[in-house]
């Protein structure tokens, strides 16, 4: 049964919704009209976000960003408008790049619908080597989502197949 059987669990963009759903359908019905191609958003929150120790570290950040094998684009404050001032006048950059309260900004990245289990490790990497007190990062998205709740459902079903093989010999040997 190992052998033959993959036993991974596959959480795809459709896996909260039916198939049927009418909304989904319109939804893929613009991705056929205009293309798309899946976001991770992540925060980069800090005291001072237009200081040029934080711009420094979210010019960095985007750059590694950037150089992943997945990773299709990348927009921040640093790689965006062309001027860091056209963002408040901005009605599109200041809601892409920046949170509500001007706490955090956002840097957006447009990823391949391939493969993202090794894009997602080296996003979680790439956003642990750059964290630091005073500059916290987290990341969101459906792709980001998906694969962490897939890492989890395969980390619980190893749990409960080891359990449950345990009791099993348990019980056998009873």
């Amino acid at each position: 049964l190992f052998a033959f059987v993959d036993l991974r669990p596959e959480v795809e963009g459709d896996f909260f919704f039916s198939t049927d759903d009418p909304q989904l359908a319109s939804v893929r019905a613009i991705d056929r009209e205009f293309g798309s191609a899946a976001q991770i958003f992540i925060a980069a929150r800090s005291d001072e976000l237009f200081s040029p120790g934080s711009l420094g570290r979210i010019r960095r950040l985007t750059n590694d960003l950037s150089r992943l094998e997945g990773v299709l684009d990348v927009r921040s404050l640093t790689r965006g408008p062309d001027d860091l001032g056209e963002i408040d006048e901005s009605p599109f950059w200041s809601r892409l790049l920046l949170a509500p309260d001007r706490s955090a900004s956002l840097i957006v990245l447009r990823v391949t619908a391939d493969e993202q289990a090794p894009l997602i490790s080296a996003i979680d990497r790439v956003l642990d080597e750059h964290s630091a007190p005073g500059f916290v990062l987290s990341a969101s998205g459906v792709p980001y989502v998906a694969e962490h709740i897939r890492q989890r459902l395969t980390n619980e079903l190893r749990r409960f197949s080891i359990a449950a093989f345990v009791a099993f010999a348990v019980l056998v040997a009873i």
